[in-house]
């Protein structure tokens, strides 16, 4: 500082003999009046006296919960146990108060220390949505009710995507890290079982969604895929379709064998050609490939491993101009809210709940309370049937749409 001021007390006489005390103008703001100085050193003084007095603002004081109880009119007990989120699940506190408190802490600004709350418990108030690759209507619809359903208990959700053997091995580091309380697993492939069984036996709460594997530290959601695609062929050969295509994706051939084993084997069983169509999970290049099929050798009907596959073959049987269902049925896997509500709605294999529930509450309750054995949880998919799909059995040969 001393050497600051020395060079400016040297600017200042340097500046008054050149410019031999003449009057200058000085203006402090834009907002503020012009002043006139005859000597430009008093004005330099006179700068750097103000700035020195001049004393910065005291940060304001964060709020705490006794700025909340306070201004609830309840004691601070009850305006932890409603921020904390127990009053959500099991406390006494009613629903009145716990909405004065939740406003009160909105007026006065309070947030919860999460770090702190999270050291205190042990916890990391987090847990994971993983699945295996690119992001599909039905791994949405999950996620966005994982994130409702843990919002309620004041989790936060990461989601932890992976497509190859290494970046699956990445998410696996990521979960032996202690990043999370616990995962739901969506799709296993390029995670190897015994991998899955070490982070169950390290602590972490998980539920697996698999037609193969057996719970072991961990529970297991079954959909009974391959039952479920097994009994959608046979829909389809009682209502008289004879050339039925599958429409697969590349992935599935592992990751959704059981799915796609279904189908197969009711062809296979029905003396049906069972060879699938491949594409990847791409939309635009399942939209080629249906396109092709459709122009070059067109299927009574199409079964696609997924509702994506489905609806891109009804984009392509429109661009053609071929009547679906009257010429074409399509059927897809999901039972997704975009293959209910595209025109004609499609008919499809899945939850007719579409609800994440029952994983989501298991997945709690593993963290609530550690050690529980495994187990399997029934969620059997069923065949919702819709408008994209007819009943060919009545036709006579030669007749329409044959």
């Amino acid at each position: 500082m001393t050497t600051v001021r020395g060079s400016a007390a040297l600017f200042v006489l340097v500046s008054a003999l050149r410019l031999e005390r003449a009057p200058s103008r000085i203006r402090r703001s834009p907002t503020q009046r012009e002043i006139m100085c005859t000597d430009p050193a008093e004005a330099v003084l006179e700068k750097e006296t103000r700035i020195k007095t001049t004393e910065p603002a005291q940060p304001r004081r964060p709020p705490t919960l006794k700025d909340v109880a306070e201004l609830a009119g309840v004691s601070i007990t009850t305006v932890s146990y409603v921020v904390s989120g127990r009053a959500n699940r099991r406390s006494g506190v009613p629903e009145p108060t716990r909405s004065k408190v939740l406003a009160a802490a909105e007026k006065v600004g309070y947030r919860r220390n999460r770090t702190a709350r999270a050291l205190r418990k042990e916890r990391t108030e987090l847990v994971a949505l993983v699945w295996h690759g690119p992001m599909t209507p039905w791994v949405d619809a999950i996620s966005e009710q994982m994130e409702e359903l843990s919002d309620r208990r004041d989790y936060g959700v990461v989601h932890l995507p992976f497509r190859d053997t290494a970046s699956g091995r990445r998410v696996a580091t990521l979960l032996q890290s202690g990043m999370v309380d616990g995962a739901i697993m969506l799709g296993t492939q390029h995670l190897e079982t015994r991998v899955i069984r070490a982070l169950a036996a390290a602590g972490l709460s998980l539920v697996v969604h698999s037609e193969t594997m057996r719970p072991h530290g961990f529970d297991v959601v079954r959909h009974g895929e391959k039952a479920a695609l097994a009994a959608a062929v046979d829909h389809l050969v009682e209502q008289g379709h004879q050339k039925i295509r599958i429409l697969a994706q590349h992935r599935q051939m592992a990751d959704h064998a059981a799915r796609l084993a279904g189908a197969v084997e009711a062809l296979a069983r029905h003396q049906l050609d069972p060879e699938p169509i491949t594409t990847s999970n791409r939309r635009e290049d399942m939209y080629e490939v249906t396109t092709r099929l459709l122009r070059t050798d067109l299927p009574e009907a199409v079964l696609s491993m997924t509702d994506r596959g489905a609806v891109a073959t009804v984009w392509a049987a429109h661009r053609l101009g071929i009547d679906v269902p009257g010429r074409l049925s399509v059927m897809g896997v999901g039972n997704t809210e975009e293959g209910e509500r595209i025109e004609p709605s499609l008919t499809s294999v899945g939850d007719p709940t579409r609800s994440a529930d029952a994983s989501v509450e298991r997945l709690f309750a593993r963290i609530d309370e550690p050690g529980q054995p495994g187990r399997i949880i029934e969620r059997p998919w069923e065949l919702i049937v819709r408008s994209s799909s007819r009943d060919r059995s009545a036709d006579q040969a030669g007749g329409p749409g044959r």
